[in-house]
């Protein structure tokens, strides 16, 4: 079934789990990827809807509170998933602590996740989103 479109987050769970593997992201006229079912292809088996996040959105799952922000940095913003926080967040800590790794999840052009580290201040922009791929973060660890 999948959500509609103006409320798809195109975070792929619905892509990774389709045993039929018939739903694809699609950008829209915007530049936001959503995803879309091949409708000949698609056996019903709605297993699309009990992972997506916008459909099986429960009671427990309502945050508390919310916080929201960006980077007033332009360049990092638009070049960035999370309006250019992670980014940041990766700068602090690898900067300010030896011995620290900073982790991310990239998914490439197959929709499959690829874990993705480093140590190297000069290496984060890796975690940066390029064309068509998505950064989900997953951990900041010291």
């Amino acid at each position: 079934m999948l959500c509609e479109e103006n409320e798809c987050t195109g975070c792929a769970a619905c892509v990774s789990a389709c045993p039929q593997k018939c739903i694809a992201l699609n950008r829209t006229k915007f530049g936001w990827q959503v995803a879309r079912i091949n409708i000949k292809e698609c056996t019903e088996c709605l297993i699309c809807d009990k992972v997506c996040p916008q459909i099986s959105f429960t009671n427990y799952m309502k945050p508390k509170k919310c916080y929201a922000a960006y980077t007033e940095l332009k360049d990092e913003r638009l070049d960035s998933a999370s309006g250019g926080v992670a980014h940041i967040f990766y700068k602090n800590f690898l900067s300010q602590k030896s011995n620290t790794i900073v982790f991310g999840v990239e998914w490439d052009s197959d929709i499959q996740a690829n874990l993705a580290y480093t140590q190297n201040l000069s290496e984060i922009s890796f975690f940066k989103v390029r064309n068509m791929f998505k950064l989900i973060v997953l951990l900041v660890m010291t």
